[in-house]
C-alpha cells in the first residue's frame, strides 16, 4: 500500500550515506532496477547517490530491484527499440536479442545463473522474466528471515552438480 511504500522511500532516504559506507567497507556496488518514472525525486536522488558512490567496487555486484515488474520491464524495452526504430537510429532488421537485451532496466547487469525463490511458492512472480530464461531455480518452502547459511549451502551445492545447457 502506498504507507509501506512511502515507508520504504524514507528508510532508504534517511539511509543512504550508512549504506554507501557499508557498501564500499565490503567492495559492493549496488544497483537499482526498476522503473524509475515511478522513484519520487527525493527518493532518485538517494539512488543516484548510492549508485555513483559505489560505482566501480568489484567484490559483490547487488542489484536492488525497486518499482520493479518482469512483463513491465519487458513492454518498457519493447518501446525504446520501438522508438529507436521510428527515430532512425536503426532498422528493424537490426533488431537482435542484443539489441533489446541493452533496453532492458537491468542492462548491464548479468542475467542469474541462480534464482532463488523462499516463501513456499513455486513461480516467478514477475521476476526478471526475460533474464531467468537459462537460470536454474531453486524453490524453498522456508520463509526469507528463516533461511540460514545450511539452506543456501544445499542449494549450491545443487546448482554446482547441475549441467547448464542453455536450451541447447
Amino acid at each position: 500500500d502506498d504507507e509501506t511504500l512511502h515507508e520504504l522511500y524514507d528508510l532508504l532516504n534517511s539511509s543512504a550515506e550508512e549504506m554507501v559506507q557499508k557498501f564500499l567497507a565490503h567492495g559492493v556496488e549496488a544497483t537499482f532496477v526498476g522503473d524509475r518514472s515511478l522513484f519520487s525525486s527525493r527518493v532518485l536522488s538517494s539512488i543516484e547517490f548510492i549508485e555513483a558512490k559505489t560505482r566501480g567496487q568489484d567484490r559483490l555486484k547487488l542489484s536492488i530491484l525497486f518499482c520493479y515488474g518482469g512483463k513491465q520491464e519487458i513492454v518498457s524495452a519493447a518501446k525504446r527499440v520501438a522508438q529507436r526504430v521510428l527515430q532512425g537510429e536503426i532498422s528493424p532488421e537490426e533488431i537482435t536479442a542484443t539489441t533489446f537485451e541493452q533496453e532492458l532496466w537491468s542492462y548491464p547487469v548479468p542475467f542469474p545463473d541462480l534464482i532463488v525463490r523462499t516463501g513456499r511458492h513455486i513461480r516467478l512472480s514477475n521476476f526478471l522474466l526475460y533474464q531467468a530464461a537459462y537460470s536454474e531455480l531453486a524453490f524453498l518452502d522456508i520463509l526469507w528471515p528463516d533461511l540460514s547459511a545450511a539452506d543456501l549451502d544445499a542449494v549450491f551445492e545443487k546448482f554446482s552438480s547441475s549441467t547448464r545447457t542453455f536450451g541447447r
